[in-house]
This record gives C-alpha cells, structure tokens and sequence, in this order.
C-alpha cells in the first residue's frame, strides 16, 4: 500500500469476451506532493439572465436544461427566468449538476474533439454568475497519452494494435468518459470531479466552495470512471480503468479527502464480475463477487464482502451464492435470497446477513429485491407472482398488493411516503408504517421511471403517455397540467 492512501477494493467487470483472471494492472507513477491549482483566470463575473423576473421565495421551482438556456418555472408552467451559462454545452444528469444547496450548476463548456478545450465550469443561479474551475485536458493532448500506450500489453489482444490507433482508442471513449464526471459532496463545500489536468490519464481533483481553490486528490495511471461519495463526505469511493481497444477491467478504490497529498493505488489482485453494492457505513461497503462461470445454474452472486476501512480488512460475510441483494443502510445488514447450498444448513430462501457474517432465515420464499431502491425502513421485495412485500430486519413480512413487473417503488425525498405501481395505470400511496393512503387511476399509462418528487415531498409530477399530471400528496387528486407537457424528452429536476 502506497502512503496516504487506503486500497478498498479492486472489481473487475466483464466485457465482451472472457479475460485472463491473472492479469495485473501497470506499474504506477511515484506519487509526488503537487501545490494547489489556482482556478484558470477568467473575466469578472458576467451577468447572463436573458429575462429579468426574480424568483420569490415560495416556491419550490423546476429547473430545465433545453439546448444552451436554462428555464426555472413554476409548476403551472410559467416562467419565472431563463438564463444562458456562458459557453455551456452541456451537464451528465441534472439532478447531479445542482449543489446540494441549490445555489450552484456546474456545467461543461468546449469540447473533447479539438481544440480540445473541455471545461469545467459554475454557474450561479442566485446572481447570475459564471466561473471556470478548470480546463480539463492537458496541452498535447492526445500525444501526451503516449507513456500510457507504451505500457499497456496488446499482444494478447490485438498483436496489429499500432501506436497511432491505440492513441485512437485512448483519445476517444475511456479517456471522455475519465474527464466527465463529477460529484457534490453531500454538505455541499467540495465538488469532486475528473480531469487530465497533470495527464496522462485522468484524476480526480477538489474545488473547495469556501477558498475557491482546486487541489489534485489521486494521482492514477488508469482513467477515472466515476465518483461516490460516502454519506458523511469522509471518504470518495472511486472507479478506474486502464484504457485499452478491448476487455476493459474497472478497478474500485477509496480516497481520502482530508490528505493533502496526491493519492495513488497499486494493484495485482482483481475479481471476476464483481458488483458494488454500496457503503453502508462511512467506514464500511460492501461488494458481490460474480459466478465463477457462465453456466445457466450458476447463482447471480456467488458471495458477498465488507470491507472495514479503518484496519483495511475484508471479510467474506456470506458465502451460498445469491440471487437477489438488498442494503439495510440503518441496521448495516444486509437482505438476501438464495436458491441454497450443498450445506445442509442453507437452503433455500430469504436471509438477513449481519456485518460479521452471522445471519438468519427470514423466510422459505426467496424475494426479488429492488436492488437500486433508494434507502427505506425496510426492504422491498416482489414473490413469483409479482405481489410485492414489506420485508422487515426482525422477520415482519407484509403483503402490499401486486405490482407492475420490476417497476421500482418511488420513495419521497423525506422517506415518509411510497408509492407502488399496481399496474401501467394505477399508483397506490402508503405511509413509511406501509398504512394504506390512497390509490389513483390514470387513463393513460404511466411513466414509472420519470416521476419526479418535489424535493419537500408535498408532490410530485407523474408522466403519462405525453400528458403531465401533478399530485399533491398526500390526499390530493391528479391536476393536468397540459403546459407541462413539453418537459417531456427534457433533462429537468425539482430544485431544492
């Protein structure tokens, strides 16, 4: 282990065809102390509002990003103000962009093609300002991906791989993907987010709201694919990769934002077709390793790890295979079905596992659990027939009612209200105790995946077949609201 940084974990994910499970990543670069980087110089801050109503402090508004402007609204459609970012392209995910505060958009303006000028860039919607947090590729670029070629072996690949279209390769999905992503920290004074501002490849760096100063946080030989922070914003669980034309490994690693010095990994240990199931402690996450093979019969997880980060160590918590897996971020357990083991103890099943490894049998049936749910007081699960349960850490299972398919419940931003989808045209409302509330009708479908909940939980938007509907939660009706109705096909959030 280097100094300064805590290795988690190392996750190889499966892509395309099978790959050597021996394979090692390449050496790493000697980490060296790196001063804070200023901000790139910009103009003073310009004025951009293009209208000049000002926001009253009712609210809440939805923000829309539509081409280069963007629309705050009321819900009944009128506009309170559109504004144009200076140079914005374009954000990944709206919902990301926004701090959590609601004051600040980041945005990216330039381009990855040339002149190669991408940026990284805040916007506030509070006074209208614009600054520029940094460049994020470095001059010569891409010639300055060359000691990231030269280590990289192809001849188990593609021995006709030539310098000039490995730098093809590099320049264009793995490098974009490891300078385009960003993160909020959950109080909001940091956003983290990837550039090749000292190259080859991409790291992560800090801009600090209160100092206004980016500093530079790993220093990777791989391209950094994605960033989590941890719920307390103590730790960055981040995604890397060694870029290369074909079978791409992706590695998981966790930083420190409180260290000073650049960060940087080794490794030459890797699993095969691993998930990340999540943090469910600020020191703790925990991951699945995937089938040992591709068989039919072979379980969906074949195990399940935590990994402590304050002694570094990692445990096998449960050993039986797995076919469906949920997080109890409360009680730090985790929720499981199996279809058994060649142990007499394991059969099939739904299990509660705790952190140590100990667990219990919930019930003979084995639940498919809604894997991406946002956190809840207990667990969500659907039995063969669809029927959806409340599945509780002390064994309590309630049956709710039937839903549609693998819909995904809606859980209010203040975890006090659910909805579930009984079929493509009906919602029905319960309470966080799952008491029964209220059930509406719609005549057309719904859109599952695109209702959108105030950010105080008081309502929400609900799509439906081209037509926008609000509801007032908890014991309102649905309102058409047909100047809604371009919103769909649009990126747009509920601002905070």
């Amino acid at each position: 282990m280097t100094r300064h940084f805590t290795l988690f974990l190392l996750i190889a994910i499966f892509s395309g065809s099978c790959v050597p499970t021996n394979a090692v990543l390449p050496s790493q670069p000697t980490v060296t102390a790196t001063q804070t980087i200023a901000p790139p110089e910009t103009p003073s801050p310009t004025q951009t509002a293009i209208t000049t109503a000002t926001l009253q402090e009712q609210g809440p508004y939805l923000l829309l990003a539509q081409d280069s402007t963007l629309t705050i609204m009321e819900i009944n459609g009128s506009i309170r103000k559109q504004i144009q970012p200076p140079n914005y392209a374009y954000t990944t995910g709206l919902k990301n962009a926004i701090s959590p505060d609601g004051n600040l958009f980041a945005y990216f303006s330039g381009t990855t093609e040339e002149p190669y000028d991408l940026a990284l860039n805040l916007f506030n919607l509070s006074d209208e300002t614009s600054q520029t947090i940094a460049n994020l590729i470095a001059p010569g670029f891409p010639q300055n991906l060359r000691p990231v070629v030269e280590d990289l072996t192809l001849s188990d690949y593609d021995p006709q791989c030539t310098d000039i279209e490995c730098l093809a390769v590099l320049s264009s999905y793995d490098f974009k993907l490891g300078i385009t992503s960003f993160a909020w920290s959950p109080d909001g004074q940091y956003l983290a987010f990837t550039a090749q501002i000292d190259g080859p490849s991409s790291d992560i760096y800090l801009f600090d709201r209160k100092n206004q100063a980016v500093r530079r946080l790993t220093e990777e030989f791989q391209n950094i694919m994605q960033i989590k922070w941890s719920p307390s914003g103590e730790k960055i669980l981040y995604q890397a990769t060694v870029p290369g034309p074909i079978d791409t490994y992706v590695y998981s690693y966790v930083a420190d934002p409180k260290i000073n010095l650049p960060q940087s990994s080794q490794a030459n240990v890797q699993y095969y077709l691993a998930a990340q199931l999540g943090w469910i402690a600020d020191n703790s996450f925990l991951y699945a390793l995937g089938p040992n093979g591709l068989l039919s019969d072979s379980p969906r997880y074949r195990s399940v790890l935590s990994t402590n980060l304050e002694d570094n160590e990692t445990k096998e918590i449960w050993s039986y295979g797995a076919e469906s897996i949920a997080l109890d971020l409360t009680s730090s357990k985790v929720i499981l079905s199996t279809k058994g083991a060649n142990n007499s103890d394991i059969t099939a099943g739904t299990y509660l596992v705790s952190l140590d490894g100990s667990f219990t049998k919930l019930s003979d049936a084995s639940y498919k659990f809604f894997e991406n749910q946002e956190p809840f007081k207990t667990f969500l699960g659907l039995d063969t027939n669809s029927q959806i349960y409340s599945i509780s850490s002390n064994g309590d299972i309630r049956l709710l009612g039937p839903s549609m398919g693998y819909a995904t419940p809606s859980i209010s931003p203040n975890k006090k209200w659910l909805i579930i989808f009984e079929n493509n045209k009906k919602i029905v409302l319960y309470s966080d105790n799952f008491q029964l509330q209220k059930s509406w009708n719609f005549s057309e479908n719904i859109e599952d995946n695109s209702i959108k909940w105030r950010s105080d939980s008081l309502g929400l938007i609900i799509p439906a077949n081209g037509k926008t509907y609000y509801l007032s939660i908890p014991d309102g009706e649905p309102q058409l609201k047909p100047d809604l109705s371009y919103l769909h096909g649009y990126n747009y959030v509920w601002l905070p």
